[in-house]
């Protein structure tokens, strides 16, 4: 983390931690390039009212995409064992 890393910077990045590590590696870097765009218009634009109005809806759209992405996440890594276990039916069969 640099040092020049503004609080809500941080605190974003904290928010993205609900997201699965697959995706935040995909589109983290670029997510958060488009907060501190949005945060800095947001404060010239309307001041403190636009900064919480962002961060509310910042904060609700996380929550709605997380369990979607894990859900997401979790399907395909199921997919890929059943997958897998069909291959290789000997294995996974009981003594």
């Amino acid at each position: 983390m640099a040092a020049t890393d503004s609080r809500a910077t941080r605190i974003y990045r904290a928010l993205l931690r609900l997201l699965p590590f697959d995706f935040r590696s995909d589109y983290g870097s670029e997510m958060e390039t488009v907060f501190q765009e949005q945060h800095k218009e947001a404060g010239r634009r309307d001041g403190t009212t636009g900064v919480l109005r962002l961060w509310w809806e910042t904060t609700v759209g996380i929550f709605r995409t997380a369990p979607g992405e894990h859900l997401a996440m979790f399907r395909q890594d199921a997919g890929f064992a059943l997958r897998m276990m069909r291959k290789s039916p000997g294995f996974t069969r009981r003594s």
